[in-house]
């Protein structure tokens, strides 16, 4: 199966303050419901508080190696 990437989540959500830094599960769920014709989508992260997000969408990466062809 082949993608495209369609987007990425904003550094901070809109009613927050500059200093406040949600979690990226957060980012993800307010992008999610700003764009409702994406119905299918994989979350591609080297950090680890993704932990909202159902296993099912989470593909981690090694921070020092990103994504790679193995």
């Amino acid at each position: 199966m082949i993608g495209e990437f369609i987007g990425e989540t904003p550094h901070r959500l809109p009613w927050q303050k500059l200093s406040q830094h949600p979690p990226r599960s957060d980012k993800i769920i307010w992008w999610l419901a700003q764009h409702p014709e994406v119905t299918e989508f994989v979350c591609i992260d080297d950090l680890a508080d993704l932990r909202t997000m159902p296993d099912q969408y989470v593909v981690r990466t090694n921070p020092e190696d990103g994504l790679t062809e193995e």
